[in-house]
């Protein structure tokens, strides 16, 4: 057993933070646009990336300061990535770039006489001294991972890992379209954007004249907000290389949910993807962005809140207003069965996995009509009656009658708008959610007609208001189908 040396963890680090060149290209734009920038250069040409900036500059100290692991200004606490609104807060990009090659860094400040530059080399100051620069910071990068040579053997082909850098500027790009951004990538053609602000505008400087469609969505009630454009079905690529997210003005990768419910709407076509630029605004604290090291996703606490976003702004334009706010009824739905304890309906907008326990608790159902009488009574056993005793006044008021005798439980009926159930299955599954420390609402939610739930939930004023409805991707949606209907029984 030995402690590694304070380099050899940082060399360890920069391994997940930094894994090929587009990664260097994406930490650095994080870094020029935390810093206000409005002009950013990439220059990535023989084995050198260079990117530029007119941003806010650092002082010669805060430049030496910047290449030491986990500094930075944008956080002090862990909990402080909630509602964060900058790119980067770890502290560690400048550090790992450091630790794996060449590293020269320029910076100045509006109101200093000169620059500074600065020079690493795995890890270890080389070079600190004044010069004549332009305001705002520049960084060039040489001998990427000279420093562990076996990680280069994982990078593909110099074109694509080229590609790559191409697509993460077109992102940033297309994120940020009021920065002007100019890219010289070898082997691939020049880029130019005037950062005008109009996401339109830089799309057509990107991509040329592709018909985009603007989209917009508003979710009454909440700030969520949906906003971009969708391209002409001629400007399909490849893998999603034009399908552009940014949540919270931050790019992500499409993909996961986001990726599904893009699928839905824009299917592909011979594996070629529909070019779109979609901003989305989430309340701060329904997303997690420390939730990976590459920063190319981000958690979603309420990931239906998204789903009703791409579907109202891509499927309901008739409902946007003049003031751009949709208004999303419940839409009419064909019950399918259960799954486990879900409902599994189809509707006009893809498939919908329902929450009797979230019906119940949204629609705030608490009686129930007592339906016929169960003759003879059904016995329940000793350990069944013990865990349903303390819960016999509220499994009443839904409907539910167990009368006890000497603490020996008899179900004599269920709510009238009960399934067609029989009571061993009923009590079992009582038994079950209370046991796992379940509601009384969710357990008899279980029990009662899919249709006439679906039914209260349409009726309600806000149905959408309690998240009863998740729409989830395809391949989980074809797994919970093949277990439905493989199943003797829908509820099985």
């Amino acid at each position: 057993m030995h402690t590694l040396d304070a380099l050899t963890a940082t060399q360890l680090a920069a391994g997940a933070t930094i894994d090929r060149p587009a990664a260097v290209v994406r930490e650095l734009l994080d870094n020029a646009i935390d810093a206000g920038a409005t002009q950013i250069h990439v220059h990535v040409l023989e084995g050198t990336i260079q990117v530029r900036d007119d941003g806010c500059g650092m002082s010669a100290d805060e430049l030496v300061l910047a290449f030491q692991r986990h500094t930075t200004s944008k956080l002090q606490y862990a909990n402080d990535t909630v509602g964060i609104t900058t790119l980067g807060f770890r502290g560690e990009a400048l550090a790992a770039l450091a630790a794996i090659s060449a590293v020269s860094a320029i910076s100045r400040r509006p109101l200093d006489a000169y620059a500074t530059e600065v020079r690493y080399a795995a890890g270890v100051l080389q070079d600190i001294r004044p010069c004549a620069a332009s305001n705002g910071t520049s960084v060039t990068v040489e001998r990427l991972f000279y420093t562990s040579p076996h990680r280069r053997t994982f990078w593909r082909q110099p074109q694509v890992e080229l590609q790559r850098i191409a697509d993460i500027t077109t992102r940033y790009a297309l994120c940020y379209p009021h920065i002007a951004f100019t890219t010289h990538i070898a082997h691939i053609e020049p880029v130019a954007t005037r950062g005008s602000g109009d996401v339109i505008q830089t799309i057509t400087e990107l991509w040329g004249d592709i018909d985009p469609i603007p989209i917009h969505a508003t979710l009454p009630g909440t700030t969520a907000q949906l906003n971009g454009v969708v391209a002409s079905p001629h400007s399909a690529r490849p893998l999603r290389r034009r399908q552009i997210i940014a949540v919270n003005q931050r790019p992500i990768a499409a993909r996961g949910t986001i990726a599904h419910l893009l699928d839905e709407v824009l299917p592909p076509q011979r594996n070629l993807y529909p070019a779109c630029v979609l901003h989305f605004t989430l309340p701060s604290e329904s997303i997690d962005v420390n939730s990976r090291e590459g920063k190319e996703e981000v958690l979603l606490r309420t990931p239906s809140v998204v789903a009703r976003l791409v579907y109202a702004g891509f499927t309901a334009p008739q409902h946007i207003s003049d003031v751009g706010v949709v208004t999303l009824p419940f839409p009419p739905v064909q019950i399918l069965g259960y799954h486990q304890d879900w409902i599994v309906a189809s509707g006009a907008e893809g498939v919908f996995i329902l929450s009797p326990a979230n019906i119940m608790l949204h629609c705030d159902i608490r009686t129930l009509r007592r339906g016929s009488l169960i003759v003879p009574p059904y016995t329940l056993t000793a350990s069944q009656s013990a865990l349903i005793w303390p819960h016999r006044d509220a499994l009443m008021a839904l409907g539910v009658d167990i009368q006890f005798d000497a603490q020996q439980g008899r179900l004599h009926a269920l709510p009238a708008q009960a399934r067609a159930i029989g009571a061993p299955q009923a009590i079992t599954h009582l038994v079950k959610v209370v046991r796992s420390g379940g509601s009384v609402a969710a357990a008899v939610g279980w029990l009662l007609e899919p249709a006439w739930l679906v039914q209260h939930l349409d009726r309600h004023a806000d149905p959408w208001g309690g998240h009863t409805s998740l729409v989830i991707g395809h391949h989980r949606i074809q797994h919970a189908l093949r277990r439905l209907f493989r199943s003797a029984t829908p509820g099985g």
